[in-house]
């Protein structure tokens, strides 16, 4: 069997991000497991370094979002579906 892996280089996402941020405001999606990777891991390294230039952390339900909150993250955090009741 074949076996994968995924390297993450937080440095070059620290680069990209102030590349962006020095242009425009930036909300990271850290929705569906951040896609494959730590939402946690991630949204921690965003809060280190990017804070002041990103308004909000993205997720896709608010579960998602108060897992953030449990592991400490503070920064803004923005739901992008409805909760179920409202969707009637």
């Amino acid at each position: 069997s074949k076996s994968s892996s995924l390297l993450i280089d937080l440095e070059v996402i620290q680069g990209n991000l102030k590349e962006l941020t020095e242009r425009t405001h930036v909300m990271v999606m850290v929705k569906g497991n951040a896609y494959g990777t730590d939402p946690i891991t991630l949204s921690k390294f965003l809060q280190k370094y990017a804070f002041a230039k990103i308004p909000f952390l993205g997720v896709s339900h608010v579960w998602e979002g108060v897992q953030l909150r449990e592991a400490g993250i503070q920064m803004p955090i923005f739901a992008i579906s409805v909760p179920p009741k409202l969707a009637e």
